[in-house]
């Protein structure tokens, strides 16, 4: 056998003579490399063609299903809680079906869940609310009635001090001046004496007494009074 190659070794030959191969012919193989680097190329960016669209149908479907498995859900979950302020009292227009065994089926459940033990909970604290304004109510009731019944303890209070001191000037009235008369007695007589005594002592002046005696007095006193 021998092997030829043209110019530039992009064609090349391979000759296997009858003598040689024991076969009635001559074999010639021609191998033409020309256009060997096109075609590889060519081949190259059809197989990238390929897979980069296998790639984009796969990320596609990929998209779609977790949209449709998970986006639309969250989006339902999201929808739910923003509604669920509206009317926390009433979590059963909110809850979603639980259709799911995986994860998310499971936030599903502690979603639902959860507006139950919301609304559990306004409901005591409602309830909390009505019971401590009721209380309030009750207590400035009781505040008011107790503070009527102080300031008529008050004004009774007074009443009987201003009737306590009234009878205390009388009695005073009485013990230094004549009943019959209303004029002074002999103890304020006394009294007054002693004051005066007193006074021109301590500032060393004179005092004075003036005595007026009355015919048959004691005969008027004794059948008059």
């Amino acid at each position: 056998s021998s092997m030829l190659e043209a110019a530039g070794g992009a064609r090349q030959e391979r000759l296997w003579r009858a003598r040689d191969a024991n076969l009635p012919f001559d074999i010639v193989l021609r191998l033409d490399t020309s256009s060997l680097a096109g075609n590889v190329e060519a081949y190259l960016w059809r197989a990238l063609a390929r897979i980069v669209f296998l790639s984009l149908i796969t990320s596609a479907v990929t998209l779609l299903i977790l949209s449709r498995v998970v986006l639309l859900p969250l989006l339902g979950l999201r929808d739910r809680l923003q509604a669920v302020a509206e009317d926390p009292m009433h979590p059963e227009r909110f809850q979603l079906p639980v259709r799911r065994a995986d994860e998310l089926g499971t936030v599903i459940g502690v979603f639902n869940a959860l507006l139950q033990r919301t609304a559990g909970a306004l409901q005591a604290l409602r309830g909390h609310e009505e019971a401590l304004r009721a209380a309030n109510e009750g207590l400035e009731q009781k505040v008011a009635e107790r503070t009527a019944a102080l300031s008529a303890a008050n004004l009774s209070l007074k009443s009987e001090i201003a009737e306590r001191r009234q009878a205390e000037a009388l009695l005073e009235h009485l013990a230094t001046h004549d009943p019959l008369t209303g004029l002074p007695n002999r103890a304020l007589f006394r009294d007054r004496l002693a004051q005066a005594a007193t006074t021109a002592r301590r500032e060393r002046q004179a005092v004075a007494l003036l005595c007026l005696d009355l015919d048959r007095f004691k005969e008027i006193n004794e059948t008059l009074g």
